[in-house]
């Protein structure tokens, strides 16, 4: 049917058929490659926002850990009646509160996910808890309750932890099938142009 209206067709007119096919397959190509490369980017953002999350808490942990060492430097300080010492513990105490508190701000800002987000926001809160029983901590009814509430902190961490990762789990996958994908169509697409060419090279000759 084609063949036969183009036969008494000028070339001019073939030409721009031709032309007008192979434009039209390779738009349709580019739109379709090109929405899932954007897909691809939206999901190489997320998994880099949560690898930095990830991160991030890790620093907040370090700061947990350095508010115990000074929680324990100071009940030690004051079973020996060394005001001095006690003194020196408590200020290192509040300044890695502070530090600690300004790292789970910063994860709060890098996460990708409002539930990771209110839950970084909560941590300080928290950690002026844990700073108020260390200093409290005078007795060991009061260093069990200031174990224990590290001890919380530490487990919702872990908690954290596994929700980041496996979130990582499943975008690396994804990105894998995804960027795959693409290659493909990417590839399909140039034969089908190549083919399609040829097709209506042959058919426009005649």
């Amino acid at each position: 049917m084609l063949k036969w209206y183009l036969r008494d067709a000028p070339v001019a007119r073939k030409l721009q058929l031709g032309f007008g096919v192979l434009v039209a397959g390779v738009t349709a190509g580019a739109a379709y490659t090109t929405g899932m490369v954007e897909t691809l980017g939206e999901e190489v953002t997320e998994y880099r926002a949560t690898a930095r999350t990830n991160a991030a808490m890790g620093q907040v942990e370090k700061g947990v850990l350095e508010m115990r060492i000074a929680a324990r430097d100071f009940y030690t300080a004051t079973l020996q009646a060394e005001p001095d010492a006690a003194d020196e513990a408590r200020a290192a105490l509040r300044t890695h509160l502070a530090e600690a508190t300004q790292r789970a701000a910063h994860a709060a800002e890098l996460s990708p996910d409002p539930e990771w987000q209110a839950f970084f926001l909560a941590v300080p809160a928290r950690l002026q808890t844990y700073a108020e029983a260390a200093e409290a901590a005078t007795t060991r009814e009061g260093v069990a309750r200031r174990s224990a509430i590290a001890k919380e902190i530490m487990d919702s961490f872990d908690g954290m932890h596994e929700a980041i990762q496996e979130r990582q789990d499943q975008l690396g996958p994804k990105m894998a099938a995804q960027l795959q994908a693409a290659s493909q169509a990417t590839i399909l697409q140039c034969i089908l142009v190549l083919l399609v060419g040829t097709g209506l090279a042959l058919l426009l000759s005649n």
